[in-house]
């Protein structure tokens, strides 16, 4: 029988490892592109004023604060956690040394280039979104069962 703890810190190497992945994969398809338009703005090449620049920091802000004090209790949202955090934290590491966002990718239908990391970080929130789903309905479900219906 295995060691609850170790098992624990087992499966945490095992998401830091896919973080490391996801910002690996974004960096070296970076890194390859023949394409090096900067983007010193948002996602998508979009350029904010600086209040909603504002907006959007607290905005994070408050996501990262979720992140933290309440914990995901699906897969989907411990998979969505590290994609969203591992792409924001890619994007961030081009900001640091390129000073803006290395967009590459044309997505066709669309008049915007962009990254694998904001595709991540869509992914992530999509699974962060789809564990809240998931804690809503089972509270809604648990909240019935308690109640005595069937």
């Amino acid at each position: 029988m295995k060691n609850s703890s170790s098992d624990n810190f087992s499966k945490q190497v095992l998401w830091i490892l896919l973080s490391i992945f996801i910002i690996f994969a974004d960096q070296f398809s970076k890194y390859l592109s023949p394409v090096k338009e900067i983007n010193s703005g948002v996602s998508f090449g979009v350029n904010l004023p600086f209040t909603l620049f504002i907006i959007v920091f607290f905005f994070v802000a408050t996501i990262l604060f979720l992140l933290k004090f309440y914990p995901p209790t699906a897969f989907i949202g411990k998979l969505g956690r590290v994609f969203f955090l591992a792409g924001a934290f890619s994007n961030l590491l081009d900001r640091l040394f390129f000073t803006g966002v290395r967009d590459w990718l044309q997505l066709p239908f669309f008049n915007f280039t962009n990254n694998f990391a904001d595709i991540f970080i869509i992914i992530g929130f999509l699974g962060i979104i789809g564990d809240e789903i998931i804690n809503l309905y089972l509270v809604k479900k648990s909240n019935t069962q308690s109640k005595g219906h069937k």
